[in-house]
């Protein structure tokens, strides 16, 4: 395999010399440095089943694929595997995010028994159906994303923490479409599960509820998907969006609109407003049917 065809991995699960998590196995010689990085992002959370990370470290894009098993002893039941990436230099750097939703789930049943790189295209073959699965769910339940997009709408660069009822990944896609196509960019990392909002590293994180009184320093705007949007501009064109990306009419509404790569916000913002004014089309009357004889 060449160098940007392959991917490193380490396999996470309870040590007993450490009596704690720590490295079991990898494709990498030396994972110290690794462990003390990936540490604090390395907790599945309380219930059985993945959560997915995609993060920027040590100038590598790095996936975490985290399971929580469930059984008695819950010290011993997390199971994470780091997928160390192309480097995060590379505007393309892979895997991607779409990649890494759509597939990081299923990839720790991939790791080889040797200590071996794992082959991108091998990673990477399922991603049309997984994508395309995906995607169904995301359009389907895409209503709930109308308050973190016209949060993204107004601007703000800080990163999000998101508190929301729902599977995260579902609505992280939906998210990375809808930002892609009316901003031109979206998160290009992320959690989608964490306890609480303090750790920077990542753009947007997802929480099951919000943290106690000892998480108000958070340096990160919070979004609630279970509350209403604000009822002003912002929230109107983002429940224009929305309801044209479930509907698949957002690229059409883009195209229209002549929104390009390179146009500044203000001007985005300017042409889906004006967009909201326009008066509705007219609906084609039913052709009439003529009595019978």
């Amino acid at each position: 395999m060449g160098r940007y065809s392959s991917v490193d991995w380490i396999l996470f699960e309870w040590d007993e010399r450490r009596t704690g998590l720590g490295p079991v196995r990898s494709s990498l010689e030396d994972t110290r440095g690794w462990y003390h990085q990936l540490g604090p992002w390395l907790d599945p959370g309380p219930a059985p089943g993945v959560s997915l990370c995609r993060l920027m470290v040590d100038g590598r894009v790095v996936v975490l694929s985290r399971t929580r098993t469930g059984g008695s002893d819950s010290r011993r039941t997390i199971r994470v595997q780091a997928y160390l990436g192309g480097s995060a230099a590379n505007a393309s750097a892979m895997p991607n995010v779409r990649q890494a939703l759509a597939l990081a789930p299923g990839w720790g049943s991939l790791l080889p028994a040797d200590p071996e790189p794992l082959d991108l295209a091998v990673l990477l073959r399922p991603y049309a159906d997984a994508s395309a699965a995906l995607d169904r769910r995301a359009r389907a339940e895409a209503a709930a994303l109308a308050p973190i997009v016209s949060e993204a709408l107004r601007g703000h660069r800080e990163p999000l923490s998101v508190a929301a009822q729902g599977e995260a990944v579902v609505q992280l896609w939906g998210l990375v479409d809808i930002l892609d196509l009316v901003l031109g960019r979206y998160p290009e990392t992320f959690s989608t599960y964490e306890s609480d909002d303090l750790k920077q590293g990542a753009e947007v994180i997802f929480l099951q509820q919000w943290p106690g009184p000892s998480s108000r320093a958070s340096h990160r705007r919070r979004v609630d998907l279970r509350a209403p949007d604000q009822s002003d501009l912002y929230g109107e064109i983002a429940a224009m969006v929305v309801g044209a990306y479930a509907d698949r009419r957002l690229p059409g509404l883009v195209k229209r609109l002549r929104i390009h790569d390179g146009m500044a916000l203000e001007e985005r913002v300017e042409l889906l407003g004006a967009a909201l004014r326009e008066p509705p089309k007219p609906v084609p009357a039913e052709p009439r049917t003529p009595p019978p004889p």
